[in-house]
């Protein structure tokens, strides 16, 4: 009787802990709606909690027709990069394992005969589970954990520990894509509704991805990241989307404006950030487009900032669109040529114009000579 109760307490004390962990690793993964946030916080408290020496994350992608992987925590680059390999349904164990629905526990992959000709050296796997990701539509995806630290095999607790994280990642992972998508719809209505205000006069018909590829290669050119850029040319794409409540006469307008059009003008960056406050997710990209009008010495608009307290999106936004706009035929003036062009980036050195990226611009222009000819 006491062993018996002796292992029953063992038993719900063992439980407890596997409730624990999915509770404090489920509430991790609801709490944001950012996909790399849900893969992160999973990969990285799986490892830690379980003690492992490798997690990683595949989603199916629908356009490659297999799983790609989307986070790993514990693998090398070298693993990392051969994992990166297309994995086709019922291909390999985790192409099996997201076909057939059904989770693996291998001990020992060299003493299992399922896996005899999978194994390979290069995976450095010994003991490792594999568990579907499914929502009620299907599907989406699988977990693979590798190798406990202390070299124990992986057992049933650890399944189903597994298989119980797995519910929660689905419920996590389809609210981050569903959200994800949200996102795409709604940044490509907004994007298409800055392309009808270029649209509005054919003076500045595609005005805004000409601005957005400018900035992509200074941005480039300074090394920023993918994501800055990307965060950089999506903002230029925005910059003037503020436009779309200023009357055309005022736009068009051959002449010089009055004072009151020209303070009309002077707000669409305002209102530019306005239209795209509702997207919370994008908030740097929303302060690059109210600040992408600012000049370098403090004399731009709308809050007259200056230097670094500009943001450095919105310094290469302000001149990759005054490039654009002297390069082109406008209402008040025909193009100007490039050696003109170059001529006002010199004397907006400092003033208008962020030093270190005219010097970057320049040298842009001396490597394509040709980049400004419409």
């Amino acid at each position: 009787m006491e062993s018996d109760k002796a292992h029953l307490e063992k038993e719900v004390e063992s439980r407890t802990k596997e409730l624990y962990l999915i509770h404090k690793v489920g509430q991790e993964i609801l709490s944001t709606l950012n996909l790399d946030d849900v893969l992160q916080h999973l990969t990285e408290r799986v490892c830690a909690i379980m003690k492992l020496e490798v997690c990683s994350i595949l989603l199916f992608d629908e356009n490659e027709g297999a799983l790609t992987l989307k986070y790993a925590r514990g693998l090398d680059l070298k693993t990392k990069e051969m994992s990166q390999t297309k994995i086709k349904p019922n291909e390999s164990v985790s192409g099996w394992v997201y076909a057939h629905k059904e989770s693996i526990l291998v001990d020992d992959i060299e003493k299992d005969p399922r896996f005899a000709k999978v194994h390979d050296e290069k995976y450095y796997t010994k003991s490792f589970i594999s568990v579907p990701i499914e929502i009620k539509k299907g599907t989406i995806g699988v977990i693979n954990v590798n190798n406990k630290k202390s070299k124990e095999p992986f057992n049933q607790s650890d399944l189903r520990i597994m298989e119980e994280l797995a519910v929660e990642a689905g419920i996590a992972i389809y609210n981050a894509l569903l959200y994800k998508n949200l996102q795409d719809v709604y940044l490509k209505t907004i994007t298409a509704l800055a392309s009808t205000i270029d649209a509005r006069d054919h003076y500045t018909f595609n005005h805004s991805v000409t601005v957005s590829v400018y900035a992509g290669m200074i941005a480039g050119e300074m090394s920023l990241s993918k994501e800055d850029t990307d965060s950089v040319m999506q903002a230029a794409q925005l910059h003037d989307i503020g436009k779309i409540g200023i009357s055309d006469s005022i736009l068009s307008k051959p002449g010089k404006l009055t004072d009151e059009e020209w303070g009309e003008i002077k707000l669409h960056s305002l209102k530019g950030a306005e239209i795209l406050s509702s997207l919370t997710f994008m908030k740097d990209v929303i302060e690059m487009v109210e600040q992408s009008h600012e000049w370098f010495n403090g004399s731009g608009y709308p809050k007259g900032l200056k230097g670094d307290e500009i943001k450095l999106g919105s310094r290469i936004i302000h001149l990759a669109d005054a490039v654009d706009t002297m390069a082109s035929k406008r209402a008040y003036h025909n193009e100007y040529p490039v050696e003109y062009i170059k001529g006002e980036l010199e004397k907006g050195r400092g003033k208008q114009f962020d030093p270190k990226i005219v010097d970057v611009f320049l040298n842009i222009l001396k490597k394509k000579p040709g980049l400004l000819s419409k």
